[in-house]
């Protein structure tokens, strides 16, 4: 068995399904009827016990970037209605790089369970869960200056280009966790949730310099490039001159790292005169990975090649996929990778997320309004955002929530509806980010910040429903 991918390549496979977070929604924080927003506080219980059906119990994507769909693909002005990307000839350069940040990240995630469980102890103080899911991450970031480069190439007999900050960080885990939370007194409940974390892949390219000079006869490019990939089964394939060009899959993948995390919370509902005000706070994903010598891959470049290939490039007769191939060849030549062998193991830690949230009720609870703060710190960026809820709960078997998140990530409006009945079937589903204005293909325009969160489950010691608290 022996496939072959490229650099970049290989960067887009483990990309498609995929940034470690509790990838739940931030709209279903306050609702008390969801027993998926333990993984937002693992001091919250849901109203009864529950079985999570296999791969449809709690299903997450999430997509979110400050470059937008219709910045890359583009209507051309041939009249033909047909889309080109960012390179094709009818496309300016003005047109394109007017649409973009000096710096350029994408965010994505997707998790699924494969088995979910939750009950409460014999004196409904106490609240056990544990479940079994993949998840999947990943971070990028591509300063203006690459696609300047990339879109108006030489502008004269002697161009320069400097691009330093660009990064690529995926991962691809499975994950076991265990929780319990307790209610310690009338006011104040606490949990903690253990994951254990099983990475089947793990991929992070960092260019920190790239200079490229444009000459009529030749283009010079010095760059500073590293290449860690964890992954066993893999392996770098070179050519004649030792640059690795492509990534073999030699036997079937397995287990590359193995690591631990831990979520912690707490929940303080207060009495007397200031009854109905809620506070809440946690931490998640508080951890490592580790990888072992054996099952990582190093590449790195340094020092200055001259490069002479990719002349006359016909991106106008082009359709989408061979413009893709044709920019995927030119990267994964301009970075010039050499295998190095890895010294020792490495230990990777996890972007951890922080979250306070105060809640007020009103009419004995049957509505109420929230404020989540979220804190997220990873490799490549610090995420803040808040999100302000009204939270709609006439009966233990329905809820509804509306939301609206801002800050410095998107501002966007969100749901989440919840059927609760005791007996039968439960269901959620809820996005934070909802927009209506999308292409011919159905892809969010404009903004390219989408998620979408569903769940059925099947309710257990439903005739003792009662509220977490």
């Amino acid at each position: 068995m022996k496939n072959k991918l490229s650099i970049f390549a290989l960067a887009l496979l483990v990309m498609v399904p995929a940034v470690i977070s509790a990838q739940s929604l931030k709209s279903d924080y306050f609702v008390t009827a969801s027993y998926d927003r333990i993984k937002l506080n693992p001091a919250f219980a849901p109203h009864n016990g529950y079985i999570g059906l296999p791969l449809v119990g709690d299903l997450y994507l999430n997509v979110g970037s400050n470059m937008a769909v219709n910045t890359f693909l583009i209507p051309l002005n041939d009249g033909s209605g047909k889309l080109g990307t960012f390179m094709h000839p009818d496309v300016s350069p003005e047109r394109f790089l007017s649409n973009l940040e000096s710096q350029n990240y994408l965010h994505a995630d997707f998790s699924t369970s494969l088995f979910s469980y939750g009950r409460y102890t014999a004196d409904r103080n106490g609240f056990w869960n544990m479940g079994f899911s993949m998840r999947t991450e990943s971070d990028v970031n591509i300063p203006y200056e690459f696609f300047d480069f990339m879109k108006s190439g030489m502008t004269s007999d002697n161009t320069h280009y400097s691009i330093s900050g660009m990064g690529l960080t995926q991962s691809v885990y499975m994950q076991f966790s265990a929780g319990y939370s307790r209610r310690i007194n009338d006011n104040l409940r606490i949990g903690a949730n253990i994951k254990i974390l099983s990475s089947l892949i793990r991929m992070d390219l960092n260019i920190d310099r790239m200079d490229i000079t444009m000459t009529p006869d030749e283009w010079i490019i010095d760059t500073e490039t590293s290449l860690d990939v964890a992954a066993k089964g893999f392996s770098f394939e070179k050519d004649e001159e030792d640059r690795i060009s492509s990534v073999n899959m030699t036997s079937l993948p397995g287990m590359a790292g193995f690591g631990a995390a831990i979520d912690l919370g707490a929940e303080y509902r207060f009495g007397g005169i200031l009854e109905g005000l809620n506070l809440s706070a946690s931490i998640t994903d508080l951890g490592a990975v580790f990888y072992g010598r054996n099952n990582l891959l190093y590449a790195e470049s340094g020092g200055t090649v001259n490069y002479t290939g990719f002349k006359d490039m016909d991106y106008e007769n082009m359709d989408i996929s061979g413009q893709v191939d044709e920019i995927t060849g030119l990267f994964t030549e301009m970075v010039n990778l050499k295998e190095s062998a890895p010294s020792s193991g490495v230990s990777e830690m996890l972007p951890a997320s922080f979250r306070v949230g105060a809640e007020y009720e009103f009419f004995n609870n049957i509505l109420s309004a929230g404020l989540l703060y979220t804190g997220r710190l990873n490799e490549r960026k610090m995420y803040n955002e808040l999100t302000l809820s009204c939270n709609l709960r006439p009966s233990k078997t329905f809820a509804l929530s509306c939301s609206y998140s801002f800050m410095n990530i998107a501002n966007s409006i969100g749901w989440a509806l919840h059927v609760t009945p005791p007996y039968g079937i439960n269901f959620f589903v809820g996005s934070d980010y909802t927009y209506l204005k999308y292409s011919t293909y159905y892809v969010p325009l404009d903004d390219t910040f989408f998620n979408v969160h569903f769940g059925v489950s099947i309710p257990i010691q439903g005739g003792k429903m009662r509220r977490a608290n």
